[in-house]
């Protein structure tokens, strides 16, 4: 993870050979149950790494953003 905006605390997924300030992170993320008439999911998220904003960066990197998550999510 990169933190792109220190006052908000916004961070990204960076790889780390491009930048050296990266941090190492992983969640490991199983698919409990999918709703395909309100198009939401149930998932099972396990951080294995404890960075800030971790759970929420890695879903939307994955495009399944927090449903309503004002920083990282979706509509």
């Amino acid at each position: 993870l990169l933190t792109v905006e220190h006052k908000v605390g916004l961070s990204c997924v960076a790889d780390p050979a491009l930048f050296a300030s990266s941090k190492p992170s992983r969640t490991l993320i199983t698919l409990l149950n999918y709703d395909p008439l309100s198009d939401l999911s149930l998932l099972l998220v396990r951080p294995i790494t404890g960075r800030t904003h971790q759970i929420r960066i890695h879903l939307q990197y994955c495009g399944y953003p927090i449903h309503n998550d004002p920083l990282y999510g979706g509509e």
